[in-house]
């Protein structure tokens, strides 16, 4: 395969995963105002452009490989963003909207709680995670076996919660 295609393989890929994202995002404030038939339409283009990135991301040479080497790339693409990336948007962000450092902030804060359950799996050799897991929906923080009153992160309370099936 050559090198463009290979690039437009990563494009479409990082396309239809934005376009996932923002759709999720639609569905919510779609829900939020009462609108839940243009919530679900929303959901479900959502879930859509999830699969056809899925799709391009199976195409990728090297992307998905065994569980194992899959946990140690979370791992480290987790380490990366922590130490490399988040920290110098956040810097960036110094004349930004006080939301905007926010968000750049509290990423960095969930991104170490998601590096540190990576690296519980990966240090323990545990095949299984055997907790329940809670996501915020407002930040992505992750909580085990119960959901807190407040997110340790972003302060949400408790109903902004949802358990991982």
């Amino acid at each position: 395969m050559g090198k463009k295609i290979s690039d437009n393989i990563g494009k479409a890929f990082n396309i239809e995963s934005m376009a996932a994202a923002r759709n999720r995002a639609f569905a919510f404030q779609a829900q939020k105002e009462g609108r839940k038939d243009l919530a679900r339409l929303f959901r479900a283009i959502a879930d859509a452009k999830s699969a056809q990135a899925r799709r391009f991301l199976g195409h990728m040479k090297g992307k998905i490989g065994s569980t194992k080497e899959n946990l140690s790339e979370a791992l480290e693409n987790e380490k990366r963003a922590l130490e490399d990336i988040y920290p110098g948007m956040a810097k960036e962000a110094e004349g930004a909207p006080w939301a905007v450092k926010k968000a750049f902030n509290q990423t960095m804060k969930v991104s170490s709680r998601h590096l540190d359950l990576f690296r519980r799996v990966t240090e323990t050799g545990d095949s299984e995670v055997e907790a329940t897991l809670y996501v915020c929906r407002i930040c992505g923080y992750i909580s085990e076996n119960e959901v807190p009153d407040n997110c340790p992160v972003c302060h949400a309370v408790k109903g902004r919660f949802a358990e991982v099936a």
